[in-house]
């Protein structure tokens, strides 16, 4: 089971955890930067469509800050901006 929370309100989602497409990290730098590059690649692929399943806005602007943070820092992503 998946839960988004938003605005107070928690949405519980049954399918696939996405959290099963994330690699552990192992105690190194590069394994731990690989495993967030991992965990944001599931995250801003999986959760947009969970959110409109259910009903819930996606934010668009709060995503996009986050991607122009991770490309800053070397992490571009797939999608929107890949």
């Amino acid at each position: 089971m998946i839960v988004i929370a938003t605005d107070g309100v928690d949405v519980a989602c049954y399918g696939t955890d996405p959290r099963e497409k994330v690699p552990a990290a192992a105690p190194s730098p590069a394994s731990v930067l690989a495993a967030r590059e991992a965990t944001f690649a599931v995250f801003f692929r999986e959760a947009p469509p969970i959110a409109a399943r259910n009903g819930i806005p996606w934010p668009s602007r709060l995503e996009q800050a986050v991607r122009d943070h991770l490309r800053e820092q070397g992490v571009p992503l797939p999608g929107r901006e890949g």
